[in-house]
């Protein structure tokens, strides 16, 4: 570099070379965003669409145009806020089905037992009962969460013996759900996938769940 032109950029300070120094930054943070949108998207794709689906707990429209694939940990605050939000303008649309997808998270002392006790709910037709009596507890123990599966018509006795049983359905269930969570990299709760008509399969900001819902409704 000469004399002159050394002389030139000294003279701009350190304030051009900020400047160019955030240029080159938010260009490199664009072009990392770019590729994680399109990890996530190819991501969805390799796990196959129809597996997020079968033995799902739904809620919404039977014949739906669009579908929000809902991972969920039933002592996860933020996803109970959520679902609470959701939840009735959900129920109410002809065009719109949640589906909702175990993924305990291994920091949560009770949420394996209690993912495991919501499909045995389901298995009575009363996964949505159970989710709202989760809603409104803070489980402090074993007997707490065998407490609430009571009230949805699940003897303790029979609760307890399929949630030692490492073979029962309930666990079979949950395994291949927390799979489909990790092919996906879902490492938070709530993490929300929207298969929608016409559209890529894609991860919704959790931010941007509830414009969507009241859209696509």
């Amino acid at each position: 570099m000469s004399t002159t032109l050394l002389a030139w950029t000294g003279h701009l300070g350190p304030c051009w070379w900020w400047s160019r120094a955030r240029l080159s930054l938010h260009s490199g943070l664009m072009k990392y965003r770019a590729v994680l949108r399109s990890m996530s998207g190819n991501l969805i794709k390799q796990a196959g669409t129809t597996s997020l689906l079968p033995n799902s707990s739904v809620l919404g429209a039977a014949h739906p145009e669009n579908i929000l694939v809902f991972f969920g940990d039933f002592e996860c605050q933020p996803c109970r806020r959520l679902l609470r939000r959701i939840s009735p303008t959900v129920s109410a649309s002809n065009k719109l089905q949640l589906v909702y997808r175990n993924f305990p998270l291994p920091n949560r002392k009770f949420a394996d037992v209690l993912a495991r006790l919501g499909r045995i709910a389901e298995e009575r037709h009363r996964f949505w009962e159970f989710v709202d009596i989760c809603e409104s507890r803070q489980f402090g123990s074993s007997e707490e969460c065998f407490g609430a599966a009571r009230l949805v018509g699940i003897p303790e006795k029979v609760a307890r013996a399929r949630i030692a049983d490492n073979a029962d359905v309930s666990s079979v269930s949950l395994r291949a759900e927390l799979d489909l969570g990790r092919r996906l990299e879902v490492n938070a709760t709530p993490t929300v996938v929207l298969l929608a008509k016409g559209r890529n399969p894609s991860f919704v900001p959790i931010s941007q769940v509830e414009a969507l819902v009241a859209r696509l409704r």
